[in-house]
C-alpha cells in the first residue's frame, strides 16, 4: 500500500491514484478506509473533465466494498451510477447482479447476469454468476452448461470447478460432483461448501469413511450450517453410529429449529430404534414444515389403521 500513498502524496489532484489506493485496503478487508479514498477519486473524477470511464470504475469499486459490508442498498446504487455512465458496460451489471441474488431478488439477478452476457458473451464470470442463479433454482442442467461454458473461457478458476460439482450433486451425477469439487478443494480448502458437497457425493456412492471425514471438515470450517450436521447424523447411520447420528440431528435442530431435514432424520432413527412416539412426533413436526415425504408417511401409517 505504500507505493499508492506515495502516489497520492505526490498527485494529490489525480483520481487514480485514489481509486487504487482504496482497492488495495479493500484487499486488504479494510473497507471502511476504501471507502474513503473512493469517495476522494470520485469527487476528483467529477471535477476532471474527459474521466467518465475513471468515474465509472470508481463507482463498481465502491459497489464491491459495500457487498462486502453486506451493505447490498447501497451497493446496488453504486453499480445503478455506473451504468448510468455506461450502459453497454458488462461489469456493473454482473457485479449488480451479484447484489440483486445476495437480497435474494432473484429475477433481476438474472435479468442482470444475462445481460451482461449479450454485452460480452465471454464474461466467464456472469456465466458463472448465472449458474449460481441456475442451481438455486433447480435448473441443474442449465447450471451445468453455463458453468461449463465459464470454465471453458477461463478453465485455470479452479473455484468454478466447485460451483459445478456443487450442481453435479443437486443432479445426482456423484463421480463428475467429486472430480470437480476435489479440483476446488485443492485450489481453496478453507471453503465448507465444496466439503459439505463432496461429502454427500460420498455418502450417496457408499463412501461414508470419506464423507465423515469432508463433513467434519466442514464442520470445523463453518459449525454454525446445520446442513453438515443433519447429513454427517445420516451417514454417522449408515454406520449404525446411531448415538453420533443422534448428537448431530440435535445439533441441526438447535441450529435451525425449522429444520424439516433434521426432525425428519431423526424420526426415522427413532423410529428405527422402536421409539414411535418421538419418530411421530418428529415426522409431523417435519411435514408441518414442507417435509411431503414425512407427510406421505403419516398418511401411510394413518390409513393403516
Amino acid at each position: 500500500m505504500s507505493f499508492w500513498s506515495d502516489v497520492v502524496a505526490k498527485s494529490p489532484q489525480k483520481p487514480r491514484g485514489y481509486d487504487n489506493f482504496g482497492l488495495a485496503y479493500a484487499a486488504n478487508g479494510q473497507y471502511d478506509k476504501a471507502l474513503e479514498l473512493y469517495e476522494k477519486a470520485i469527487s476528483l473524477y467529477k471535477i476532471r473533465r474527459g474521466s467518465r470511464e475513471g468515474l465509472y470504475n470508481a463507482y463498481v469499486n465502491r459497489g464491491l466494498a459495500y457487498v462486502k459490508m453486506k451493505n447490498l442498498d447501497k451497493a446496488v446504487d453504486e453499480y445503478d451510477m455506473a451504468i448510468s455512465l455506461f450502459p453497454d458496460f458488462p461489469s456493473a451489471y454482473n457485479n449488480r447482479g451479484v447484489a440483486y441474488f445476495l437480497q435474494k431478488r432473484l429475477e433481476d439477478a438474472l435479468q442482470d447476469f444475462t445481460k451482461a452476457l449479450a454485452l460480452n458473451p465471454n464474461y466467464a464470470d456472469a456465466y458463472n454468476n448465472r449458474g449460481n442463479y441456475y442451481i438455486t433454482n433447480k435448473q441443474y442442467g442449465d447450471a451445468i452448461r453455463d458453468v461449463t461454458e465459464a470454465i471453458r473461457l477461463n478453465p485455470d478458476n479452479q473455484i468454478y470447478y466447485g460451483l459445478r460439482g456443487i450442481a453435479y450433486v443437486k443432479k445426482g451425477e456423484y463421480v463428475k460432483a467429486i472430480e470437480d469439487l476435489n479440483r476446488a478443494i485443492s485450489a481453496n480448502s478453507a471453503e465448507p461448501s465444496f466439503y459439505v458437497n463432496r461429502g454427500y457425493a460420498f455418502d450417496s456412492t457408499g463412501q461414508t469413511v470419506n464423507a465423515i471425514r469432508d463433513y467434519n471438515k466442514a464442520a470445523l470450517l463453518d459449525p454454525k450450517d446445520a446442513r453438515t450436521y443433519v447429513y454427517r447424523g445420516m451417514a454417522y447411520g449408515k454406520r449404525g453410529l446411531y448415538d453420533n447420528a443422534f448428537q448431530d440431528f440435535n445439533a441441526a435442530i438447535a441450529l435451525e429449529p425449522d429444520n424439516a431435514e433434521g426432525y425428519h432424520n431423526r424420526g426415522y432413527a427413532y423410529y428405527l430404534h422402536g421409539m414411535h412416539a418421538a419418530a411421530f412426533a418428529d415426522f409431523k413436526k417435519s411435514c408441518s414444515l414442507g417435509d411431503t415425504t414425512a407427510c406421505n408417511f403419516l398418511r401411510g401409517v394413518r390409513n393403516k389403521k
